[in-house]
């Protein structure tokens, strides 16, 4: 039966002269039966290939499951037995994907040629559900990938869905009295809505509301099986407000998803409000006050740092709220009396802890200038606020009160770890216009892993920053190429941090512990089956890792937040030591490692101090991946960024392994090109950080 290959062969043999490359195929249908799936599809009379079978390829061993053709007239139909394919898995975890092979309609060309089993070279496509199947106690799942929608099967594992999105924006946020409403649109791929809710989480999932959303079909394109839709939701503050003061009483930071219910399955695909379009209408209004005796919620919404909408609501004492709006609006009054005042503010890049590099920084100004006017931010509500206050006393300024601000309107550096807005009063830009300090970035991190076009990119976010503190050529390339930082705008000056590092490098662990560091952060795909913890809970359930460290000194260890009380369970059953708390003892865990292993977290590029072994699992790096997260200049230049990792990268369980089966007899040594990577991140390998920075801020 005729076939038209999408892409061009590799074969000598020059096809015949015509059109098949553009031809669609009239039908692609795939059904459920009781032993498994039978899939019949009618190509294009025209084509210039024909299909002999159709090739199942477990990605993870390269074994191969063929299934013969057996036409019916026009139609070629395939019956897949999931009996078959599971003798070929052994029970593994695995992805397995589907290809055509192929056989050229021209007698003088005898080759054969695999393609890929696209669903978007058709132009109907049917598909009974993509929901799980058991057979014999083993699951397995269809599954679609890429702008192709090309079919896979998912073994053993839960199978992604994010593909069938294909754009999310939000195109308007409007904040009004107690409403927040935000209108956007998505354009889905082959299924067309059912339903269309709305969640609403906060960022230690411990609190959720669910709401109806309305949407619209506003265009279905047969050619590409899209079909884009507007959508509004509504969200009331004040419910939110009285949720949050029965049951929490603090700040509280919420993402807004869309559960978006096809009829082709049983459970909803979730994913985060889309990133702002471009022009999108998301000014701040004022903000919305919901006010219970002396306490107020104030809610405000901003990007946070991976470019999702977020609702903020922070909690005040209404005198405070009051002082903040007075002060704010006569501060071109009174800011001249206060004019030789130089008041230098530190923090994290988050005002609720503190992290290595900003505290020792502040600890470094107040040994070395005592006589200066600094003081370092932190909510009172952190872990580490009793510590902090005991050692910085009147130093030390409580995040929202009264003379926090005041400090902040009227001072001349702020210095912070990330974002300087998320620092702010409200935790937006729209303080901005008030304060006259020259913004600093000292990052708790180096650059390059995460993506910071939301935070401090100076070619589309506001407020601007003055100076960006860097530890080498790359990553000052990075900041330039990326984030659109002037050459004059960034120094190399090192992190505090690394010190720290460098001693500990002289020394070796005195366990062998194997340290596993997700990147903890609100998934923009919650459906998305591995993400973070969920992606290292996979491995230690993976029955070859299990027999690694049977074979292995070293032991598996996991930082995970506080709140990950049902993910630390699961692994301290598979046996592993999980370290839950600060950034502190996520630092001290690091030092004490002889591997590390992380997702996309930016430390692991620090550990290139400690010249141990790190590497990447599944790290964000491919083309597909970066089309969706960043716009083509970033994806290009944290391509090359990640080109220059100190460490192999791994995007499957069996890579990974076998990795750290190699660094096992290596001794657990870092090897000398990874070395080489390393020593390029870091252009001081001394001590004198603090002084770098001290010398730089000064000149500003």
């Amino acid at each position: 039966m005729p076939f038209n290959e999408n892409n061009h062969s590799s074969t000598n043999h020059s096809a015949p002269a015509d059109t098949t490359n553009r031809l669609k195929h009239p039908s692609f249908v795939l059904e459920k039966t009781e032993k498994g799936a039978l899939i019949s599809v009618v190509f294009h009379p025209d084509a210039a290939h024909e299909i002999n079978e159709l090739l199942l390829t477990d990605i993870r061993s390269g074994e191969t499951l063929s299934i013969q053709n057996t036409p019916q007239e026009d139609t070629n139909v395939f019956t897949l037995e999931y009996g078959q394919l599971f003798s070929l898995l052994n029970g593994e975890k695995t992805t397995v994907s589907c290809s055509w092979i192929l056989s050229s309609l021209d007698e003088e060309d005898v080759s054969t040629r695999k393609r890929p089993v696209s669903l978007a070279a058709f132009e109907e496509v049917s598909l009974s559900d993509l929901n799980a199947d058991t057979h014999d106690g083993k699951q397995v799942q269809f599954c679609l990938e890429g702008p192709a929608l090309v079919l896979g099967l998912a073994c053993n594992q839960p199978a992604s869905r994010t593909d069938l999105i294909s754009e999310n924006h939000v195109d308007k946020v409007e904040q009004n009295g107690q409403d927040l409403t935000l209108t956007g649109s998505f354009t889905t791929r082959l299924f067309q809505v059912q339903k269309l809710e709305a969640s609403i989480e906060n960022q230690d999932e411990s609190m959720h509301f669910l709401r109806t959303a309305s949407f619209k079909l506003e265009h279905a394109d047969k050619a590409t099986h899209s079909y884009t839709y507007s959508y509004k939701v509504q969200l009331r503050c004040s419910q939110l407000a009285k949720q949050l003061f029965m049951e929490k009483n603090k700040d509280a930071f919420f993402t807004p998803y869309l559960l978006v219910h096809f009829a082709e399955m049983e459970a909803p695909l979730s994913l985060a409000a889309g990133t702002p379009a471009d022009g999108a209408d998301t000014s701040l209004s004022l903000e919305s006050v919901q006010a219970f005796g002396r306490l107020a919620y104030v809610f405000t919404h901003r990007v946070d740092a991976s470019g999702k909408l977020q609702l903020c609501a922070l909690l005040y004492d209404r005198d405070t709220l009051t002082y903040a709006r007075e002060r704010s609006s006569t501060i071109w009054l009174t800011r001249p009396f206060h004019s030789k005042e130089e008041i230098w503010l530190i923090a994290s890049g988050s005002p609720y802890e503190r992290s290595f590099n900003s505290w020792d920084f502040f600890r470094y100004i107040r040994e070395q200038m005592p006589e200066k006017d600094v003081y370092y931010i932190l909510d009172p509500s952190s872990d580490e606020w009793e510590a902090a206050k005991a050692e910085a006393g009147d130093r030390l300024l409580a995040y929202k009160s009264e003379e926090y601000i005041w400090k902040l309107l009227v001072s001349s550096v702020l210095i912070t770890g990330g974002a300087p807005h998320f620092i702010y009063p409200f935790g937006t830009p729209n303080w901005d216009r008030y304060i006259r300090a020259k913004k600093v970035i000292l990052p708790d991190h180096l650059l390059g892993l995460s993506d910071e076009r939301w935070t401090f990119n100076q070619q589309t976010t506001s407020p601007k920053v003055h100076f960006l503190l860097t530890s080498s050529k790359t990553e000052k390339r990075f900041a330039a190429d990326s984030l659109g930082f002037e050459d004059t705008a960034v120094g190399l000056t090192g992190l505090p941090y690394h010190a720290k590092l460098l001693e500990s490098a002289k020394q070796r662990p005195k366990e062998k512990i194997l340290l596993f560091l997700p990147h903890i952060q609100k998934p923009k795909w919650r459906s998305y089956p591995e993400q973070s913890d969920n992606l290292f809970l996979s491995l230690a359930q993976n029955n070859a890792f299990k027999r690694f460290l049977q074979n292995t000194p070293l032991k598996p260890t996991i930082v995970l937040p506080a709140y990950k009380t049902e993910e630390a369970a699961l692994f301290e059953a598979e046996q592993w030591t999980v370290i839950r708390g600060t950034s502190e003892e996520a630092q001290a865990a690091m030092l004490n490692s002889s591997v590390l292993v992380t997702d996309y977290h930016s430390m692991a590029l620090d550990y290139g101090l400690l010249e141990r072994p790190v590497f990447f699992y599944r790290p964000y790096t491919s083309d597909a991946e970066h089309t969706e997260e960043y716009s083509d200049d970033t994806a290009s230049s944290l391509r090359s960024y990640h080109n220059e990792l100190p460490g192999e990268i791994a995007e499957r369980e069996d890579e990974l392994i076998y990795l750290l089966e190699q660094i096992q007899t290596q001794n657990f040594e870092m090897s000398r090109k990874n070395r080489k990577k390393a020593d390029a991140l870091f252009e001081n390998r001394d001590r004198r950080a603090n002084e770098r920075i001290l010398e730089r801020i000064q000149n500003l």
